[in-house]
């Protein structure tokens, strides 16, 4: 079976700075018994993560434009394709459609489809709900979402798909660390997580706050109680996971999944969360959830745990154990 997957055009299938689209695409195609078949079409980029599987989309106009690299695509397409995997840009599906119109095509939402180009409104949604072959929802918060206002009736198409993550065999050593990962704003609720831990750090000499991410502009300012490591592999980022207690994702918006969960629990790092969007939906302890998602709810979650360690180290194991998220299962599932 011969497939070609599209990543979006603005998404780098690079080791450093990847976004989740690549993440995803990339681990699963490690063992996927079609990866010999699979091509990856993507932006031109440094770093690529496997240049055997990937193949650049350039293009001589001056201005380089959604448009321009869905037409490149076109051209460069294998024959032989029998897939068109597309993710996260419904609009691609809407022309590829029209010029290949006997191949098969699954359409992946890693976002809220709401706030899609080509499946915003209702119209536009049922066209992708009847022509493509395949839908499949990285939650089902977004599942929800897409099928506001419509009727589904053929739960074949549907599917709803947890990425997994590369596992480890023994439960990690850990170092008293809370880490957040994330852009570096509001959004995702650095803010809450900067007012919580500097004033638990003030208290618990002992412990660290390590944050990874950037934001280009910024407005959060830095403060001395929070090391802030920048944008970095996500194999380091794994790395730091091990070794950490407890990780935060305290977003305030409605986060469509959220790979920091599913990837705490697998390194036995027990994940504090936010109660929005499709954040909740991989958690197996209630204690996790922040109902108010503010500083003061968190920084009593993270000095109760600090001041139980027992408790704490409970409930990491217990994340560790009940992971069934593994790579090897989800690609299965996914072949």
């Amino acid at each position: 079976m011969n497939i070609a997957i599209l990543l979006p055009f603005k998404e780098k299938y690079t080791k450093i700075g990847s976004g989740a689209v690549t993440l995803m695409v990339n681990s699963h195609l490690k063992y996927s018994k079609f990866k010999k078949t699979t091509k990856i079409y993507g932006s031109k980029t440094k770093n690529i993560f496997d240049k055997k599987n990937f193949i650049e989309i350039i293009s001589n106009n001056f201005f380089f434009t959604n448009f321009f690299y869905v037409r490149s695509f076109k051209k460069l397409i294998d024959p032989q394709t029998d897939i068109i995997e597309i993710h996260n840009r419904p609009k691609y599906f809407l022309i590829l459609k029209k010029k290949f119109p006997h191949k098969k095509f699954c359409l992946f939402f890693h976002n809220d489809p709401l706030d899609l180009i080509g499946s915003k409104n209702i119209k536009e949604r049922k066209y992708l709900y009847e022509k493509a072959d395949k839908l499949i929802f990285l939650s089902h918060w977004m599942k929800n979402k897409f099928f506001k206002g419509i009727k589904n009736t053929n739960n074949k198409k549907i599917k709803i798909f947890y990425p997994g993550v590369e596992t480890i065999k023994k439960f990690p050593k850990k170092k008293n660390i809370i880490l957040f990962v994330g852009k570096l704003n509001e959004a995702k609720g650095y803010h809450i997580y900067q007012r919580a831990l500097s004033k638990f750090i003030l208290i618990n000499k002992n412990w660290r706050a390590i944050a990874v991410g950037t934001e280009p502009r910024r407005k959060i300012s830095p403060t001395k109680t929070i090391l802030e490591l920048g944008t970095i592999s996500n194999k380091k980022v794994l790395n730091l996971i091990s070794v950490s207690k407890i990780t935060v994702a305290c977003s305030c918006w409605n986060e469509p999944l959220g790979r920091l969960p599913i990837e705490s629990s697998s390194r036995g790092s027990f994940p504090i969360v936010s109660n929005n969007g499709g954040l909740t939906e991989t958690l197996s302890n209630k204690f996790s959830i922040l109902r108010n998602n503010n500083s003061n709810e968190l920084f009593k979650k993270i000095q109760y745990l600090c001041n139980n360690p027992n408790k704490l180290l409970k409930f990491q194991k217990k994340v560790f154990v009940n992971f069934k998220l593994t790579l090897k299962r989800t690609t299965k599932e996914l072949d």
